[in-house]
């Protein structure tokens, strides 16, 4: 992934989870020595590529083919705009068989809908990517037709929409299956009511990370890493705000112990 390619690295969360493997990212000449040392560390099958080569150049996809990748394990991923490539990742993790889809048979249980453009948008990755939901985009006040294809292409009978009115707005909702708005007070009372969700869906409680929302890579870059350790992600950078959240999750018995991520 680009390395500033927010909305890439966002939906691109949900993909390392379901695969797994990290996410790495590029810069304009290509991927860094270190990124490299992990690539021959993890000695992997395959590759994805999310972004176009304007994000993630071509030099990539040579360096990955040095470093042992047959040509034919590295994909590229990369939509017309970020709600189609949102589309394309959700089509990779379609794991039906040609009768299934026929059948209309969901390819996955829910969907994410996020606003990408807002630092709440950050909130879903961990949760998405343990329950691998693929991310899909709106606007405020609109639902992209790429968006549109993929809710009807993946029989997706669900969604949970992140973010309260001035984020996605209520008409929004109204073309949208089955959806549940998890929304709160600013930016962590927006990823609490994501770790709520999560609990409610069995998800590990035990362990919250916190990462500071104004550093939005750091966020989806976290969101696989957790999903896969397990535990919950919150949005704050403010210790105090952080402190009180504990506190009242603790006295609910919720979780036990933090970590906080350190960026």
């Amino acid at each position: 992934v680009g390395r500033r390619d927010f909305q890439g690295a966002l939906v691109a969360s949900v993909l390392a989870r379901a695969n797994p493997g990290p996410i790495l990212l590029a810069g304009s000449n290509g991927l860094s020595r270190s990124a490299l040392r992990e690539v021959v560390r993890l000695n992997p099958v395959g590759a994805f590529v999310v972004g176009s080569e304007e994000s993630v150049p071509a030099a990539v996809v040579s360096q990955l083919q040095k470093k042992g990748l047959p040509e034919g394990s590295i994909a590229r991923i990369s939509g017309e705009n970020p709600a189609d490539s949102a589309r394309l990742v959700a089509a990779s993790m379609d794991t039906r068989s040609q009768g299934d889809k026929d059948g209309n048979k969901p390819a996955f249980n829910a969907a994410v809908i996020v606003n990408p453009k807002l630092p709440s948008a950050g909130a879903a990755a961990a949760f998405a990517a343990a329950q691998r939901y693929p991310i899909l985009f709106v606007d405020k006040a609109s639902v992209p037709e790429a968006t549109k294809q993929a809710l009807e292409e993946f029989d997706i009978p669900s969604t949970f929409v992140v973010g309260g009115v001035g984020a996605i707005e209520d008409s929004v909702l109204a073309e949208l299956p089955d959806p549940k708005r998890l929304k709160g007070r600013g930016t962590l009372g927006i990823s609490q009511a994501v770790a709520d969700a999560a609990i409610k869906q069995g998800l590990p409680r035990n362990v919250i990370y916190l990462v500071a929302p104004k550093r939005r890579m750091d966020v989806a870059l976290a969101g696989a890493s957790v999903a896969r350790v397990g535990g919950l992600l919150l949005l704050t950078g403010k210790a105090g705000a952080a402190r009180s959240v504990m506190s009242a999750l603790q006295e609910q018995a919720m979780v036990d112990r933090y970590v906080k991520f350190v960026s």
